[in-house]
């Protein structure tokens, strides 16, 4: 499905071939991101919360079990190669964000039981049966050994490949459930790009976009930070309906979702006559980045 794997490789082997020596930062400092700091481990089956999936196809595509096969992988990818990064160096960005990547793994994983797809991914870090993303893991950490800004690099690269990935995943789909859970991915990814981006600016670096536009690029710096999986559903007269199950009610307007106007991938749908009134439409767990 991802058949740019292979020529990606070889761009970031090129991109960092040349590392740059910065030293490393104190613990204490904050990120973009904004995420409280735990282990990023696994859950099992028993305590996985599957709340956040909403209005599911009854049956799934052969495309569309490959890209949640594919994705689940991805954001495993991604975390691994944070919890590697976070061993190297004194930052709390790795660790963060690794523990952020866990819950986007979690989600296509609520996926993949709803559907009964086989879970393709290692509970061993670091291993992967895709092979592409096998050797893409294994680049990316040697690259990351290099220095603090390769380190830092590879963070952006992972979060700008994903969101390419997802938004073409995104185009590929009419399954509700899937837009809503990869929306809110593709919402942490950009979270995540811009506290990478950050980073490599407070230690005099820039990032360019190697998959995605520099002009999407750029409308994701200007933009600020993104509430994912948290918003308003429903300023309806009625019930609005919220991406996780929440219910809103209260009197007129439109439905807020977040980010996306009336029918929001974050949270909502709201519909209703009239004027004012606000309702909740509930808040998906485990999703914030």
């Amino acid at each position: 499905m991802k058949t740019y794997l292979n020529y990606s490789i070889a761009i970031l082997a090129l991109f960092l071939s040349v590392s740059i020596f910065v030293s490393g930062c104190n613990k204490g400092e904050t990120t973009a991101d904004n995420v409280s700091l735990k282990d990023a481990s696994a859950i099992t089956l028993d305590e996985l919360d599957c709340s956040c999936i909403i209005n599911p196809s009854p049956t799934i595509t052969p495309a569309e079990e490959e890209m949640l096969v594919y994705m689940r992988e991805e954001e495993k990818l991604a975390r691994d190669v944070y919890m590697y990064l976070d061993n190297l160096y004194d930052v709390n960005i790795f660790g963060n964000i690794a523990n952020s990547e866990q819950r986007h793994m979690d989600r296509v994983l609520c996926l993949l039981v709803h559907y009964n797809i086989e879970d393709p991914a290692s509970t061993e870090t670091g291993v992967f049966n895709n092979s592409d993303l096998q050797q893409l893991y294994n680049d990316l950490t040697n690259m990351g050994e290099a220095s603090l800004v390769d380190a830092l690099t590879v963070g952006a690269t992972i979060e700008d490949l994903d969101i390419f990935d997802l938004e073409e995943d995104l185009t590929q789909t009419n399954n509700e459930a899937i837009i809503t859970i990869f929306s809110h991915l593709a919402c942490g990814s950009r979270n995540h790009l811009r506290a990478f981006t950050t980073q490599l600016a407070n230690n005099g670096e820039s990032y360019t976009p190697q998959y995605i536009s520099q002009e999407d690029y750029d409308a994701i710096l200007a933009s600020g930070h993104e509430k994912c999986g948290n918003g308003m559903g429903g300023n309806g007269n009625g019930s609005g309906n919220g991406n996780c199950n929440g219910t809103g009610n209260g009197n007129g307007g439109n439905g807020n979702g977040n980010g996306n106007g009336g029918n929001g991938n974050g949270n909502g749908n709201g519909n209703g006559n009239g004027n004012g009134g606000n309702g909740n439409g509930g808040v998906c767990p485990n999703t914030q980045p």
